[in-house]
């Protein structure tokens, strides 16, 4: 008897994969199967050390379970751990002081459910911080059906210290201005938004740090975002809208 056996595999050091939102990321875990019949995982998983090489993350399978990747650091951030669901694109980041890291997570499938989580030390202690909600309040109301929000993801780390991120519409025609983005500046410290660009300011400001999936966004509709407003019959009964926002 035949029997199937699926492994979805954490990802390796060093990375071959690129990183969807930012360059300078590293994925947390390999595209493979989403499907696990059975699971197995006894590999080394993902191992990323610190600029300075004095603090490791490490990501790995809760043994026989597949529902969380477990990010667990040691070193000199001290030993924290941080479960973030296995979905794809899930990508991780070092501040080049070595203090913080930032991983964007996924609760849905490629196209949306992105979320940002910065941890480390930022005014003493270790915390970590969800810095989803701030950044969609300095987006703005989200331009998707059904109350659909906009993803959030890091894109790099300032030599300030402060974390650049990006609110990005999911790319899928439940939504106006599609796939379009805003980039944000955090001081993760403080806990506030201090800086944002629209999308080609963006594109021109933070261009090297940018992954493929916000370098290949549509600029037609930033520069004319009435291009890119669904017509009113495929709005499932929403109204236009009354003024378009500048992209």
């Amino acid at each position: 008897m035949l029997r199937l056996i699926v492994v979805l595999a954490l990802a390796t050091t060093p990375q071959h994969v690129t990183p969807a939102y930012a360059a300078g990321a590293t994925r947390v875990w390999l595209d493979g199967a989403v499907l696990a019949v059975r699971m197995d995982v006894s590999g080394p998983g993902l191992s990323l050390a610190s600029p300075d090489r004095r603090s490791t993350v490490r990501g790995r399978f809760l043994p026989g379970r597949v529902e969380h990747i477990v990010l667990s650091t040691s070193g000199a951030l001290g030993r924290h751990s941080l479960t973030i669901s296995p979905d794809a694109n899930s990508e991780l980041m070092w501040a080049p002081g070595s203090n913080a890291f930032f991983v964007t997570v996924n609760e849905g499938g490629l196209v949306g459910g992105y979320d940002l989580i910065a941890a480390g030390r930022f005014r003493g202690g270790y915390e970590v911080r969800k810095l989803g909600a701030r950044v969609r309040r300095a987006y703005g109301a989200s331009p998707c059906d059904d109350g659909e929000q906009v993803n959030v993801a890091g894109v790099g780390w300032l030599p300030n210290g402060h974390l650049i991120a990006a609110a990005e519409v999911p790319p899928h025609s439940a939504c106006d201005f599609m796939g379009t983005f805003k980039a944000f500046e955090i001081d993760v410290g403080r806990g506030r938004v201090v800086g944002r660009w629209r999308q080609l300011e963006a594109k021109r400001r933070f261009s090297a740090m940018l992954g493929p999936r916000l370098q290949g966004s549509w600029d037609d509709c930033a520069r004319d975002p009435s291009a890119c407003v669904r017509p009113q019959g495929a709005r499932g009964g929403a109204p236009l809208p009354k003024v378009l926002p500048k992209l």
